[in-house]
């Protein structure tokens, strides 16, 4: 993961004066031409109109580009930028980047919203004492029917302090779902998303943001989720998910020196337990070796890493 210094602030398109233009909403889409249509679509029927719907496409080779610009050319408040395939994060630095919006929100490109979430999370944020948003979330199968889950009630996510100061929280648990974010304009341009990954990015945004700013949480489920087997943690993506947490919590270790010891230990913990998944035992003494500031103290007697609890 790049130091903190070196993930440059975005820089966003001004919002002309008078515009009226309230929320900038950012999908990054690759091979969704599935969902993509539908996500869309729950950003048109939002209460709130005064929106801007800004799709950055990934490098699709789906009909992903057919179904979008389909929707370009019914609404104006529709557009299309096409950027090559270097993921996730740069597909929303790229859209961020041309928001205009006095608030900028993310929605996946197969999921939905709730008609009133957009409307909610800007009263929330003009109440005050918050810079950044998320939601409750229901969950979605992959027809789009309904489980009857909640995201963040049944996984037991929530810590008792999930509002206002919650940096310490997210170190530990990802309890804020990436596409239920919506920022001000001024932590969208403070903390862009780390293009150095392509798994846990929202997570780490999250983090970010909350080392500056405050958050702010609405229990209803705003956002609808879909979990099926195109998801990114989904089973086969394991390699994936523990290359790129070894390089988030490695990132956080170095980036975060004011961390607790207990903080720093937990990492370790949790950055040397997946050294071993993915490389094995020998690999994880190796790199804690490299480490000696944070790893000697959470090596077991026998020389080898403790689990992560």
């Amino acid at each position: 993961m790049a130091p903190a210094e070196r993930i440059h602030p975005v820089r966003m398109t001004s919002t002309p004066p008078g515009s009226g233009l309230v929320v900038s909403v950012v999908i990054p889409n690759l091979n969704k031409g599935e969902y993509v249509g539908e996500a869309i679509a729950s950003l048109l029927a939002q209460t709130l109109t005064d929106i801007e719907v800004i799709v950055v496409d990934n490098g699709s080779r789906d009909n992903s580009l057919q179904v979008i610009e389909g929707y370009v050319i019914k609404d104006e408040r529709v557009s299309l930028v096409r950027e090559p395939r270097l993921g996730t994060a740069v597909a929303l630095n790229a859209g961020m980047a041309k928001a205009r919006g006095e608030f900028i929100a993310v929605l996946g490109s197969d999921d939905v919203c709730h008609p009133e979430r957009l409307g909610r999370q800007v009263q929330k944020l003009r109440e005050g004492g918050a810079s950044v948003c998320y939601t409750e979330s229901w969950v979605l199968d992959e027809n789009g029917n309904d489980t009857g889950r909640l995201w963040n009630r049944d996984k037991s996510l929530l810590p008792p302090n999930h509002e206002g100061h919650v940096f310490h929280e997210l170190l530990r648990r990802h309890f804020t779902l990436g596409g239920t974010l919506m920022t001000t304009r001024e932590a969208s341009e403070a903390v862009p998303y780390n293009e150095s990954l392509s798994y846990g990015e929202d997570w780490d945004f999250s983090v970010r943001l909350a080392r500056r700013f405050r958050f702010a949480y609405i229990p209803d489920a705003l956002y609808g989720y879909r979990v099926y087997s195109k998801n990114t943690w989904a089973k086969g993506n394991e390699t994936r998910v523990l290359s790129n947490h070894i390089r988030l919590f490695q990132g956080w270790l170095d980036d975060f020196p004011d961390l607790t010891r207990d903080e720093r230990t937990y990492l370790t913990k949790r950055l040397l337990h997946c050294v071993v998944l993915l490389k094995g035992r020998g690999a994880a003494l190796k790199f804690a070796l490299g480490r000696p500031r944070d790893s000697m103290h959470v090596l077991g007697r026998s020389g080898s890493p403790a689990e992560s609890r």
